[in-house]
C-alpha cells in the first residue's frame, strides 16, 4: 500500500513538473518574458494562426504544392501585397527572414505599415541584383551616414563626385522604393518646347531641367477680379543652391472690386543664358484671382510641384476658353486630393483605375494609397478643379522627370555596363543566395508604428512585377520580435 502511495505521489509530481514546464515554455515563448518571440510561416506546413497569407487574392495565389520539389509556396504576381501578423505582446523591433525564389530581376522591398490612414510604410530593399553584380565586379563602396546613402562606383568615386556626374549627365541607378535611371542628355535629342494646354489660377511652382546653360519660360498674367482686394504677383527663378537668378514683380490692375471684369494681359518672359546645368524652380506667387495663360517652357523637361489649379472653362472670366476642357496629366505622386468650387464643374477624376468623385462644390476628396512606383495618367474631365499631391506632375508624358535626381523609371533590363554608379539608401540589405533559392533578412523598428502594435501589417513590393509578367515564390517567412526581457525591466524598476 505504501509503495502504491509513493508511486502515485511520484506520478503527481511528474505531471506537476510537466505542467509547470509547459506553462513556463508558453510564458517564455508567447508572453515575451525573455523579450523575444519567434513565429514562422512555412508554406509547406499547416498555416500558423498568428500569420495570415499574403493578400489580396488577385495579386497573391493560394498556397500551391510543387510536385517536382515537394515544397509549397505562395506565388506573388503583382505588388504590393500585405501580410498581417499578431503577437501576444507589443514589441520594439522585428527581424524578418524571407525564403523565396523569383523570376523577377528588379528590386524587392519588404516593410511594415506604420500608419493605415494615410498609408505610411517603412521599407528596405531585399533584392537588387545590380548591387550584387557591382560588388562581384569589385566596385568601390562609399557610405555617407549623414546623407544615409551608399555609393557603388566602378571608378572609385566618392559621393560628391557621383553627384557631380549626375549634374553632367551620368547614368545612375537609385535603389530605394523604385529603380530609376538618370536620362542621358544626348539621348533626349533637341529641346522641345513644352506647353501647358489650359490656363492655371493662383500660385504655382514649376521645375525645369536646364541643359546647355539656357532657360526659357513665358506666360501671361490676367487678373480675373473674382474677389475684391489687391492682386499683385511676383515671378522668381531659383537655382539648386536656393539663389535667385531672376525676379519680376507685377502690380495689381487697379480694380479692387469683384466685378469679374478681367484685366489686360501682362506678359512674363524669362530668357537666361550662361546658367549652370541642373534643376531650376520657377515660382509664381499671387492670389487665386490671377490666371496664368499660354504657359510655355523651352525645355523638354517640365513638371509642376505639389498642386495645380486648372482654369480652363468659360466660367472663369479672362480665361479665353469657350468650352469645357478635359485635361490629362502624368504623375508619380502620393496623397492625391481634389476639389472644385463650382456646382457646374462636379466631375469624376480617374487615376490607376481609381476614381475621385467630386460630388459637392467645395468638398475636398482624398485618395491616399496611390502607387508612387508608376508614372500614371490623371484624367480631369472638366479643367476647373484644384488637384493637390505630394510629388510632381507633368502635362506630357515625355516632359516628366523627378527633379530630385533627374531620373526616369526603368525596366529590369538595365545592364551594369550602362551604369556609372549605383546609389542606394544605407538601409539596403542585400540578399544571400542559397541552394534552395534566396534568403533575405530585414530589420525593422516598431517604435513608429501607430495604433495596435500587437496586430502588425507587413508589405512586400516589387516595382514592374506585373508589367514584366514575372513572379515571386515565397517559401517561408520568419518573424523574430524583440523587446527588453521581463527580468531587465524589473531590475531597472527596482534599481532606480
Amino acid at each position: 500500500m505504501k509503495k502504491q502511495s509513493r508511486s502515485l505521489f511520484l506520478a503527481r509530481c511528474g505531471w506537476g513538473l510537466f505542467a509547470l514546464g509547459v506553462l513556463g515554455y508558453c510564458a517564455w515563448q508567447y508572453f515575451g518574458v525573455s523579450g523575444n518571440f519567434t513565429i514562422t510561416q512555412d508554406f509547406s506546413q499547416p498555416r500558423n494562426r498568428f500569420i495570415s497569407l499574403f493578400i489580396p487574392q488577385d495579386r497573391a495565389s493560394d498556397v500551391l504544392y510543387n510536385t517536382r520539389t515537394g515544397g509549397s509556396v505562395q506565388v506573388l504576381s503583382e505588388a504590393p501585397v500585405y501580410m498581417t501578423v499578431q503577437t501576444p505582446r507589443a514589441f520594439d523591433s522585428v527581424t524578418a527572414t524571407i525564403h523565396y525564389k523569383t523570376a523577377h530581376h528588379g528590386p524587392i522591398d519588404f516593410g511594415i505599415v506604420e500608419l493605415l490612414n494615410p498609408l505610411a510604410v517603412k521599407k528596405q530593399i531585399i533584392d537588387f541584383p545590380l548591387v550584387q553584380e557591382a560588388l562581384d565586379a569589385h566596385w568601390k563602396s562609399v557610405v555617407d551616414e549623414g546623407a544615409g546613402q551608399v555609393v557603388y562606383s566602378k571608378d572609385g568615386l566618392d559621393l560628391n563626385a557621383v553627384k557631380e556626374r549626375i549634374a553632367n549627365g551620368a547614368v545612375v541607378a537609385l535603389g530605394d522604393t523604385t529603380v530609376p535611371v538618370m536620362y542621358r542628355e544626348e539621348a533626349i535629342g533637341d529641346s522641345v518646347t513644352q506647353v501647358v494646354p489650359v490656363p492655371l489660377r493662383g500660385s504655382h511652382e514649376f521645375l525645369v531641367y536646364v541643359s546647355k546653360g539656357a532657360l526659357s519660360f513665358s506666360t501671361t498674367l490676367v487678373d480675373a477680379n473674382l474677389s475684391g482686394g489687391l492682386d499683385p504677383a511676383t515671378v522668381l527663378v531659383v537655382n539648386e543652391a536656393g539663389e535667385e537668378v531672376f525676379k519680376q514683380e507685377f502690380a495689381d490692375d487697379g480694380n479692387t472690386t469683384n466685378n469679374r471684369v478681367p484685366s489686360s494681359e501682362q506678359p512674363v518672359s524669362i530668357n537666361k543664358e550662361g546658367l549652370a546645368d541642373g534643376v531650376y524652380r520657377i515660382v509664381v506667387q499671387t492670389s487665386g484671382d490671377v490666371l496664368l495663360k499660354n504657359i510655355k517652357a523651352g525645355s523638354r523637361r517640365l513638371v509642376i510641384k505639389d498642386h495645380v489649379t486648372f482654369a480652363g472653362t468659360p466660367r472663369i472670366p479672362g480665361s479665353g476658353v469657350d468650352k469645357q476642357n478635359a485635361v490629362t496629366t502624368f504623375t508619380r505622386v502620393s496623397g492625391l486630393s481634389a476639389v472644385t468650387e463650382a456646382a457646374e464643374s462636379l466631375q469624376t477624376l480617374t487615376i490607376q483605375d481609381r476614381s475621385i468623385v467630386l460630388g459637392s462644390a467645395g468638398e475636398k476628396v482624398e485618395l491616399q494609397d496611390v502607387s508612387t512606383d508608376l508614372l500614371s495618367s490623371l484624367r480631369v474631365p472638366i479643367a476647373d478643379a484644384t488637384v493637390s499631391f505630394s510629388g510632381y506632375m507633368a502635362f506630357a508624358e515625355d516632359a516628366y522627370f523627378d527633379p530630385d535626381f533627374e531620373m526616369q523609371s526603368i525596366r529590369s533590363g538595365l545592364q551594369l555596363s550602362d551604369v556609372e554608379a549605383i546609389v542606394t539608401t544605407s538601409s539596403y540589405v542585400p540578399s544571400t543566395v542559397l541552394y534552395t533559392g534566396k534568403e533575405a533578412t530585414v530589420n525593422l523598428p516598431l517604435d513608429h508604428v501607430l495604433g495596435n502594435r500587437k496586430k502588425l501589417q507587413f508589405t512586400l513590393e516589387a516595382p514592374d512585377l506585373k508589367s514584366e509578367k514575372e513572379t515571386i515564390e515565397v517559401q517561408s517567412i520568419q518573424f523574430d520580435f524583440h523587446r527588453e526581457s521581463l527580468f531587465d525591466r524589473l531590475r531597472q524598476r527596482f534599481t532606480k
